[in-house]
């Protein structure tokens, strides 16, 4: 998630469950197509469907995307997320479909923050696009353990849309000559590959983790 502090008339104006505006590619630096978004939420609100969710926790909802499409199959639907500006929007959304909105509760709280809440509460948490925000592994191992307790056994986490540490050399390799000039020496792209790893401030992950 993001925080949309600089909320733009475009932004406020965004179809319910589909508001794309921050999502930039990393080649172009343009706004990723609306197309090309939605069916990576289909894609992702499939996966979570085939769980078969009642009683969902999502960390870090964002403005709805998978919670518009999830939550009317369910029968409870806990929303968080830090930014009050995101939640604001979020609430706006849930004005305009009354039928979604009884099943959501929505809260204002970081990530590790599973305070009042019960032990074995839902059978699924959703933690989609949103590890790359945490600061550290130490924070991201602190939310899985409180996701951990707060799961029915037999329940599922849905850990989604995670970047690769061990495809981050060949990531930023493909972003830097993508953007490449033609005249670029083989250094100075080695020496822009370089830099781009040491710039990297989201939270990376192995698949061994």
């Amino acid at each position: 998630t993001f925080d949309l502090s600089q909320l733009t008339k475009e932004a406020a104006s965004a179809p319910v469950g589909l508001n794309t505006i921050g999502w930039n590619s990393s080649y172009t630096r343009q706004p990723i197509p609306v197309e090309e978004i939605r069916e990576w939420v289909e894609t992702t609100v499939g996966d979570i469907l085939q769980l078969t969710p009642k009683a969902v926790y999502e960390i870090g909802c964002g403005t709805g995307m998978l919670l518009m499409r999830i939550a009317p199959v369910c029968e409870r639907y806990v929303a968080t997320d830090f930014s009050p500006v995101v939640l604001s929007r979020l609430r706006e959304q849930l004005r305009t479909v009354p039928a979604v909105a009884e099943r959501i509760e929505a809260m204002e709280r970081s990530a590790d923050n599973f305070d009042g809440l019960d032990d074995n509460s839902f059978d699924t948490v959703v933690l989609n696009s949103v590890a790359q925000c945490f600061p550290s592994i130490a924070y991201m191992t602190k939310v899985m353990e409180g996701a951990v307790r707060i799961v029915k056994p037999g329940g599922h986490i849905f850990v989604g849309d995670n970047r690769s540490l061990p495809l981050l050399p060949a990531f930023e390799s493909s972003v830097e000559l993508f953007q490449a000039a033609d005249d670029m020496s083989a250094g100075e792209l080695r020496a822009r590959i370089r830099r781009r790893e040491e710039r990297e401030q989201e939270l990376v992950l192995s698949p061994a983790y």
